[in-house]
């Protein structure tokens, strides 16, 4: 059984047992990120906490990649297992220019993690591997 409960902000991950707390930098950081899913799973006695976030933009058109992240939580350590990108999208500009809250997607890549044959395996599209 696993006492520990965990703390997301925007920029850190913190782990807290009952006799240890500890906090870890999240690979993308800032209030400015677009938090799209966080959940915490257990998959063949190993626990793991999955989130996505949409990055900064990354060029002048505002286009932004929505990360799928995989770190596999051990007592109060955190290891980053997975960062895939999984979406493309930017922000639909107003009459004047200026971005709106509103996007353009590109079709989000299907993705999941499996147990098979006592391995744990992540699909993303045609890519697969072990973690």
């Amino acid at each position: 059984m696993n006492n520990s409960s965990y703390r997301f902000n925007h920029n850190h991950l913190s782990i807290v047992t009952k006799t240890w707390k500890a906090v870890h930098d999240l690979p993308l950081s800032g209030e400015s990120l677009d938090w799209e899913s966080v959940r915490v799973f257990d998959l063949m006695g190993r626990r793991f906490y999955e989130f996505k976030i949409w990055g900064d933009f990354e060029t002048e058109a505002k286009i932004q990649s929505l990360h799928w992240f995989l770190v596999e939580l051990e007592g109060t350590k955190a290891t980053l297992k997975l960062d895939k990108i999984i979406q493309k999208r930017r922000p639909i500009l107003n009459g004047e220019g200026t971005v709106t809250d509103r996007y353009l997607k590109d079709k989000q890549e299907k993705h999941q993690v499996v147990a098979k044959n006592k391995k744990i395996i992540w699909l993303m599209g045609s890519d697969k591997g072990e973690l």
